[in-house]
């Protein structure tokens, strides 16, 4: 997918997510440094997961912030009110008149996103033989729970939940029971059963009593319990990456594979040998967080346990102190994303967990996947992907939005097998093969025979000494080939090599998104663009053709440049330590 769409598509996400309701539908300010009145190392110590939001950041915060500034600007209303739209359409469609919410309840519920809440499950207790078949026949576990600050919220909140029962079309069947010595309410359902407490200025809610008091014994003030998340091992390994954020999300994924492994699929499948094969127990946690540092927002995310060789992080390679796709990289580029992967290692994964479903000494099966390899490509798996260096990424050199425009490249250790291989996969599309100087052009046609309506299906590939360059425009491989040849450098990036020593030595992914350099007026015809090029695709070879009617959309109510005001760049990096793979990147 091209990276702007998918930038410009979590931006919207995550403003819609985080800022809707403190820009349009309240002016209270929030204290400049929000104490972390949620602590997520006090949460039970058999946490599988959480996630975390913190609330409403400083108006100061706010205001500097560069997507806040975008999503605050009166040019983007018909934006955010299609937004809101599309969520109140999905709320119309039920026949359900009770449980159809209106712009002006919306608008007030909203509010509830100023304060800190998380979301997470508890893990149940450890099965022994003897409690296993009692447990499963008399109880599902549900630890999922909830845990909001109601601080200034009471009256709202309490609102709230009244209208979420009120709309259920089973009300369900309240009862109080106590929980620690604290009265609570017990909601009984079809689906299942859940408890609601109130203790200070925490609402806590689970599907299982145990958790509220776990939660409940584990927040009161005082030293963190020897028994809660922050003194587990995964926690603490995920320590560097977590607190500091506005939002932030941690997996135990150690509780998460024995999850997945003592569970069975149908027909008695289980999942624990592939997991086994792929030696996912290396894979400790994934955690994120999201902060806003002045005009930036950083996001930060990591797979993290023991890095070693043949584990499930061979699928990344370790990385190079500079891409080699970067020499293809001009001055004036308007993004570029590249990533490197560890082929033969990826190889070697996808071998072992193969040989899990075969019975023991049975090797004939992946011997077989060998032998018509070899037929196919001409050369072993291992010889071919050794052709390449593991290096995939994007470029982009055209400020509007016409992807056919777009350049994608692949690494090449070894030209010659690369390109028997290419010759070798596609025998029969290949419709031109020509040498010009070093580089090998080569066009590639689906299809059948090509004619000017159906000129689509054809690629064109260019191969280097060291990149195979994917277009499907020939004019569009020119810029990245020329530069190539050129001394010239892509400066949007010299500032993160000149700082070089403040980033890993080796890095296994870089990408920058210049949104400044985008044609937005362009971006009005994109959805009628895209619509009319499926139809003609499907159409090329009806005699009569008829191009759909524009779309109506917010883009047509608003002046795309109120992006470009606010929306400047956006770049990121990953790399690879003994520790994990890690991701960290900005948008400004």
């Amino acid at each position: 997918m091209n990276p702007f769409p998918r930038t410009l598509f979590f931006c919207a996400a995550l403003l819609f997510c985080l800022a809707s309701a403190p820009s349009l539908f309240a002016q209270t300010s929030p204290q400049a440094s929000p104490q972390p009145s949620i602590d997520p190392a006090r949460l039970p110590e058999n946490t599988v997961f959480y996630v975390l939001w913190r609330g409403a950041p400083a108006s100061a915060a706010r205001t500097a912030n560069s997507l806040y500034s975008l999503w605050d600007d009166p040019e983007f209303a018909p934006a955010r009110a299609a937004m809101f739209d599309n969520f109140l359409s999905e709320s119309g469609k039920s026949s359900d008149v009770k449980s159809k919410i209106t712009r002006e309840e919306l608008s007030e519920y909203l509010a509830l996103l100023e304060n800190p809440f998380s979301l997470g499950y508890v893990g149940g207790p450890a099965k022994s033989v003897a409690t296993t078949r009692l447990i499963d026949t008399q109880h599902k576990w549900n630890g999922i729970f909830f845990i909001y600050d109601r601080t200034g919220k009471e009256a709202l909140l309490a609102k709230a939940i009244l209208r979420m029962r009120a709309a259920e079309k089973d009300p369900p069947t309240i009862s109080t029971i106590t929980i620690a010595g604290i009265p609570a309410l017990k909601e009984e359902r079809k689906s299942g059963t859940s408890y609601w407490l109130d203790s200070g200025k925490y609402l806590i809610s689970s599907g299982e009593p145990s958790v509220i008091e776990k939660i409940l014994t584990r927040m009161k003030s005082g030293a963190i319990p020897a028994t809660s998340l922050g003194s587990s091992a995964a926690f603490k390994e995920a320590n560097s990456i977590l607190g500091g954020g506005i939002f932030e999300y941690f997996i135990n994924t150690s509780s998460v594979t024995k999850l997945a492994a003592d569970s069975s699929g149908p027909g008695g499948f289980r999942t624990g040998p592939i997991l086994d094969a792929m030696k996912i127990s290396a894979l400790h946690s994934v955690a994120g967080r999201v902060v806003l540092d002045g005009s930036k927002t950083r996001m930060q995310l990591a797979f993290l346990g023991d890095a070693s060789a043949e584990t499930i992080f061979d699928i990344w390679d370790a990385g190079q102190a500079k891409p080699v796709s970067l020499a293809y990289v001009s001055p004036d580029a308007v993004s570029y994303r590249e990533t490197q992967l560890n082929l033969p290692g990826i190889y070697a994964l996808a071998m072992r967990v193969a040989k899990s479903f075969a019975a023991k000494g049975d090797d004939d099966k992946t011997d077989l996947v060998e032998s018509m390899a070899r037929a196919k490509l001409g050369m072993s798996i291992t010889d071919a992907l050794n052709s390449f260096t593991g290096e995939f990424g994007f470029l982009q050199n055209d400020s509007s939005f016409d992807f056919s425009k777009h350049t994608y490249f692949i690494g090449v250790r070894n030209r010659e097998n690369s390109l028997k291989v290419i010759r070798h996969v596609f025998l029969s599309e290949i419709s031109s093969d020509l040498d010009e100087g070093n580089v090998t052009f080569l066009k590639l046609s689906f299809g059948g025979k090509q004619t000017a309506q159906s000129a689509s299906n054809a690629i064109h590939l260019a191969v280097t000494s060291d990149m195979i360059l994917v277009a499907n425009q020939r004019d569009a491989l020119k810029p990245a080939l020329a530069q190539h040849a050129s001394s010239a450098k892509a400066s949007l990036l010299e500032p993160f090599f000149a700082e070089r020593a403040k980033y890993p030595q080796s890095i296994n992914g870089l990408n920058f998104l210049d949104f400044q350099k985008f044609d937005w007026l362009s971006l009005k015809g994109l959805p009628y663009r895209t619509i009319a090029d499926k139809k003609s695709a499907m159409n090329s070879t009806s005699a009569e053709k008829t191009l759909p009617s524009k779309p109506k959309s917010f883009l047509d109510e608003i002046d795309p440049k109120v992006f470009a005001r606010h929306l400047h760049f956006s770049s990121g990096y990953s790399w690879k330590d003994a520790n994990g793979i890690h991701f960290d990147g900005w948008i400004d």
